[in-house]
């Protein structure tokens, strides 16, 4: 399975990556 994750920092920066 792929999982999409989206992190948002603490100064409201997104971040996203994709983990198997």
């Amino acid at each position: 399975a792929v999982y999409k994750v989206k992190l948002i920092g603490p100064d409201g920066t997104e971040n996203e990556f994709f983990a198997a």
